[in-house]
């Protein structure tokens, strides 16, 4: 049998965090108008300094009236941007969240299933890893894609027993295309991710916060045919006594995947030590 998991109803947001978290996610609100950014601020002009996301669905609701039209805009120009920015920052809210699943369940009977509408099409390509350092200690993370049928956004699972699991959303510079894989512990005291923004080659970034990622540099970039088209990795990297070994994936002229291997410097995970040069 399968066991499905249940949303927390009951969390709550606190509006400072979530005002800060709505400014780094540059894909909900890098194109922003000064209309967006005033119906946003008479939204949470009226929650309290912590609320749910029903408190915050009913002060977009109350936005979206005929009665709340700005005279400084034309009716259509107004509604347009402010259903906008409601439906930015429900999609915000919506992606935040826990689910929990029944405690009588086993591991091989539980199952995810999309619960936000930025996942309305599917969640995919998760990579788990268990980060075993600092205060995030013995936490198993992994990113994954959220599909709605228009754009795939990078987020972020979290849980320590598979029982209850939380879901975040990355943002940032950084967090876009498919491809994120963390590292499975800090380097120097800062956070570490493969990705592939540019589709092409294999990127890196670090950062102070798990969820907060910005400026990826190309790390390992396509040498041979086999991998001339298209680079990614295959998951996070595995420590080793000579260093951080990624495995990658490549796509040459032919459209056949191959499966290739870099190790890192295990003290500046930049530096490549070594690469294969055949798949």
């Amino acid at each position: 049998r399968l066991s499905e998991a249940q949303r927390h109803a009951d969390a709550k947001f606190v509006k400072d965090d979530f005002l800060k978290e709505m400014q780094e996610v540059r894909a909900l609100t890098e194109e922003w108008s000064t209309g967006h950014r005033l119906t946003a601020k008479k939204i949470f002009e009226s929650l309290s300094d912590e609320f749910t996301i029903d408190q915050l669905r009913r002060a977009c609701e109350e936005q979206l009236q005929p009665s709340k039209l700005s005279e400084s805009f034309n009716d259509l120009t107004d509604a347009v941007v402010r259903d906008e920015t409601v439906q930015a920052l429900m999609l915000l809210a919506e992606a935040t969240y826990t689910v929990v699943f029944p405690k009588d369940s086993k591991m091989s009977e539980r199952v995810l299933f999309p619960s936000a509408p930025s996942q309305s099409n599917g969640i995919e390509d998760a990579r788990f890893v268990l980060l075993k350092d600092g205060p995030e200690q013995d936490k198993y993370y992994a990113t994954f894609t959220a599909y709605n049928g228009r754009s795939a956004v990078p987020q972020l699972m979290a849980t320590t027993d598979f029982s209850s699991i939380t879901f975040r959303v990355m943002h940032g510079n950084g967090i876009s295309n498919k491809g994120m894989a963390l590292f499975p512990r800090k380097v120097n005291g800062l956070y570490w991710m493969l990705s592939r923004q540019d589709d092409v080659s294999v990127m890196i970034m670090k950062s102070e916060h798990i969820n907060l990622w910005n400026d990826p540099v190309a790390l390992i970039t396509p040498q041979e045919p086999w991998e001339f088209f298209k680079m990614g990795n295959c998951g996070s990297p595995i420590e080793t006594p000579k260093g951080w070994l990624v495995l990658t994936h490549g796509v040459g002229p032919m459209r056949r995947y191959c499966i290739g291997a870099a190790m890192l410097d295990i003290d500046d995970p930049t530096k490549i030590v070594d690469r294969m040069k055949k798949p």
